[in-house]
């Protein structure tokens, strides 16, 4: 018999955020920049864009941009890109 999983709590959903956005600004603190795939291969975040807004709400500064390209069916897409430039003072290491 196969088993339903219960939805986390709020509790476990704000904890997971937490760990996300920790695992977010260490990899922005290195000097890279990240977009959804980065987020969602390397460091299992799949809402990058509220991350960077919780962020933003702790007073990061981010340079934004976009990427351009083409899906495997020849679809063009864009995608938003983020670079951290200051995080309470401090810098991220230059790349």
């Amino acid at each position: 018999m196969t088993e339903i999983a219960t939805a986390p709590t709020t509790e476990q959903v704000k904890s997971m955020a937490a760990k996300q956005r920790r695992r977010l600004l260490q990899h922005l603190l290195q000097g890279y920049q990240v977009d959804r795939f980065i987020a969602d291969r390397e460091l299992a975040i799949y809402e990058l864009s509220a991350r960077v807004v919780e962020l933003e709400a702790e007073g990061a500064v981010f340079l934004k941009g976009w990427f351009s390209g083409r899906n495997k069916f020849n679809e063009a897409y864009r995608m938003r890109t983020y670079r951290l430039v200051v995080y309470q003072g401090v810098y991220p290491k230059p790349t």
